[in-house]
């Protein structure tokens, strides 16, 4: 799940930096006014003003380096992440490798235990051995 969630991430960083990386951040605007002319009320006085805002220089380099930092801190944590995911794996199939060794030397100890008292009835039967 973290890996997943620091895969977004990356996503995110990655779209962050690809708007710092357009020419401009805001949109574009247009504005217009019109009205009658003072002296001839027959005839319209009309502007129209188009906006467009463009950073350029020092501003949209700083932009642009934070957010190509900002998707290399993420790339690292998502490899992190990623890095812990495997170890947590292989760490659990090991745990599960040696409760299965452990499965089997419980085995082996109970029918060498079995072995033993069997000897020892035996043993105690045939006169050979007294009860403790």
């Amino acid at each position: 799940l973290e890996s997943r969630l620091a895969a977004l991430d990356v996503g995110d960083a990655r779209a962050r930096l690809a708007g710092a990386q357009a020419l401009g951040s805001e949109n574009p605007s247009v504005s217009m006014a019109a009205g009658p002319r003072l002296r001839d009320p027959l005839s319209l006085d009309a502007q129209l003003t188009l906006d467009v805002p463009v950073e350029l220089g020092v501003r949209r380099a700083r932009a642009v380096d934070l957010a190509a930092d900002e998707v290399r801190r993420e790339q690292l944590r998502f490899q992190g992440a990623a890095r812990r995911a495997v170890l947590d794996a292989v760490a659990t199939y090991l745990q599960t490798l040696h409760a299965a060794e452990l499965f089997v030397l419980a085995t082996e100890r109970r029918a060498i235990a079995e072995q033993l008292l069997s000897t020892a009835v035996e043993r105690e039967q045939a006169g050979d051995a007294s009860r403790l």
